[in-house]
């Protein structure tokens, strides 16, 4: 099955981008205090529902390789209210909702962590120090393993 395609996943995806539509003018004259409340809302209906099982990288913490997966944490690429600002900041009034959704995509491809890892992460994860995952990880001291092709 195609990671974007559930009626669900769909349903939701639609209403966040109207939503969007609709905030991007508040959002382009927010100060960061209301960014932040704009960025919680659509923070929580476009990542806290979304189908993130789908988007698996297929890389994991070296830690999480002798845990149950259910006790490990699913840690987004780029994390999510910095996701939220960059989407913002790239849409456009005239943005449709065919492009809004190819762009989606990399917001919404997670990683596996531990628990404590995806704490640690946290300070390297706010809007003005996240600059990659990758160095991210690395100023954690978090090693990733590429499972996408391993058997």
């Amino acid at each position: 099955e195609h990671p974007m395609k559930n009626t669900k996943w769909d349903e939701t995806k639609l209403y966040a981008f109207e939503l969007m539509c609709c905030i991007l003018p508040l959002w382009k004259r927010a100060d960061p205090p209301r960014r932040e409340y704009i960025a919680t809302i659509i923070d929580d209906i476009l990542f806290v529902n979304a189908c993130i099982k789908r988007f698996w990288s297929g890389l994991r913490s070296l830690l999480t390789l002798n845990k149950p997966y259910g006790k490990c944490t699913k840690q987004h690429r780029i994390p999510r209210k910095v996701g939220i600002t960059e989407l913002f900041d790239w849409m456009t009034f005239d943005t449709t909702f065919e492009e809004w959704e190819r762009e989606i995509v990399k917001y919404l491809v997670h990683d596996i962590t531990t628990s404590d890892e995806n704490r640690d992460l946290m300070k390297w994860q706010v809007e003005g120090v996240f600059l990659t995952p990758e160095l991210s990880y690395e100023q954690a001291g978090i090693v990733m393993i590429d499972e996408t092709y391993q058997s």
